[in-house]
């Protein structure tokens, strides 16, 4: 049987442990701020943040678990990250989207996103001055790389410089956490459809408004008792709602990855991957040329795409992965020789594996 007493003494003890948590994070935040006040705009903030973070594993002594600690230092972090000044980020899709969940997760909740329709118009931004990065969707776990993000970066000198993988499903939640409460369901046009079965079965009675955004949504289910959103779970989160169901969308596994865009090519970080895309000589064997100028050099392939070019009938561009950074020596080599079997060459960026 518990001992009452002696849980409670612990459970004070972590309550005072939690409050020196509290102190040290404080200190944390004002030395933030101090940087910020000196203008800091060195580095990949990403690549940065990977490395600070696989030191503190380093560091750990075990009790807590390498993954955890990860996780937690890598909140402190964006938080403290908009103390150093508000970064502006240009992102895909509307607020509230999965776009602005991966703009938050990278650089905390104090980010300036700027939401935008296109691949195109969010590199235009960062192209022109006014952000100074771009999150753009990359990867799908469905359908695989994402060709308008692609083309859309092709036509630039900006380049992918980090990425972020996050859970691409919805929630359904609301003020009170209670199935039964819900009369309206608030939803953006996108959500709606991609929870089309999920509403149609479980909430067939429910009136679904669409508003404009996921984050529209929440504001409306978070001033309304009867009423919840449909979101991604950290929108809701933002906005105090409870999750009445979690996974609701038609798609629950679905996974998106994300580029980070910037203007500076990302520094080697030992755990690197080049992406590159290409149109070939119109020639027997090109491909197999490009593919084994990689394979001779024991460089990894990871990834191969080729996909019809819009507006040039059926001409084909290809887009590659290859385990690398583009400084590597071998990689070096098999782009000098690539770029004699291609008609169309460019390195979209090398950036670290990990998020």
């Amino acid at each position: 049987m518990a001992d009452r007493r002696q849980i409670e003494e612990i459970r004070t003890r972590m309550a005072e442990v939690d409050v020196d948590i509290l102190r040290l994070l404080e200190k944390r935040a004002r030395l933030s701020r101090e940087v910020g006040a000196l203008g800091d705009d060195t580095g990949n903030p990403i690549l940065q943040q990977r490395e600070r973070l696989e030191a503190l594993q380093a560091a750990a002594t075990g009790d807590l678990p390498s993954e955890s600690v990860r996780s937690v230092f890598k909140a402190v972090h964006a938080a403290c990250a908009s103390l150093e000044g508000p970064t502006r980020v240009a992102f895909v899709g509307s607020d509230g989207s999965f776009g602005a969940v991966a703009t938050r997760q990278m650089f905390g909740a104090g980010v300036r996103g700027i939401p935008c329709d296109t691949p195109a118009a969010a590199f235009d931004e960062l192209a022109r001055g006014r952000v100074d990065f771009a999150v753009a969707p990359y990867e799908t776990s469905q359908d695989g790389p994402v060709l308008s993000t692609i083309l859309a970066l092709k036509q630039t000198d900006l380049m992918v410089i980090g990425q972020c993988e996050i859970a691409a499903g919805v929630a359904l939640m609301s003020r009170t956490g209670n199935l039964g409460d819900i009369e309206k369901v608030y939803a953006s046009a996108h959500d709606h459809a991609n929870s089309h079965v999920f509403l149609n079965t479980s909430l067939p009675r429910a009136s679904v408004i669409d508003v404009r955004s996921p984050s529209v949504a929440c504001q409306f289910a978070a001033e309304d008792h009867g009423g919840a959103a449909i979101a991604h779970e950290a929108i809701g989160d933002a906005h105090g709602l409870a999750t009445v169901l979690p996974n609701v969308g038609d798609e629950p596994d679905l996974r998106m990855r994300y580029a980070l865009i910037g203007t500076r090519p990302s520094p080697r970080s030992g755990e690197d991957v080049t992406s590159l895309v290409f149109t070939l000589s119109d020639e027997p064997g090109a491909l197999l040329a490009v593919l084994g100028d990689f394979a001779k050099r024991g460089i990894n392939v990871k990834n191969v795409m080729s996909r019809p070019v819009p507006g040039e009938g059926w001409d084909y561009i290809f887009y590659i992965d290859v385990m690398g950074h583009a400084t590597d020596r071998a990689i070096v080599a098999a782009l000098d020789e690539i770029k004699k079997n291609t008609r169309f060459f460019k390195v979209l960026g090398s950036y670290p594996t990990k998020c």
